[in-house]
């Protein structure tokens, strides 16, 4: 499994190499907080699928895949979504801007 950083509000990707396992089916679940998260599942051809999600809070998320009803080596994945502004500095700009108070 080739696994991509996991940000809120976008999509994201691990990919699933099942090429030495034979004619089956591929299942994946991706859960956070007890729910269900969008996701899809695209076939890339010769055994290798591409996992596509969406996560929308920034927490951990189980990806559970099987392959003809097992569970693959390594499954499930556990994946910590981020907030990208998480720890970003607040900004503005504009032709109006000349001075702002922070409390």
């Amino acid at each position: 499994t080739d696994i991509g950083a996991a940000v809120i509000g976008s999509e994201c990707s691990l990919t699933v190499d099942v090429s030495n396992a034979g004619h089956g089916a591929l299942s994946v679940s991706v859960k956070t907080a007890g729910q269900e998260v969008k996701h899809s599942i695209r076939d890339l051809s010769r055994g290798q699928y591409q996992v596509l999600y969406y996560p929308q809070l920034a927490t951990t998320h189980k990806v559970d895949i099987k392959y003809n009803g097992l569970s693959v080596p390594d499954s499930p994945v556990v994946l910590n979504a981020k907030n990208p502004a998480t720890g970003k500095e607040p900004t503005a700009t504009g032709l109006g801007l000349y001075q702002a108070r922070v409390e």
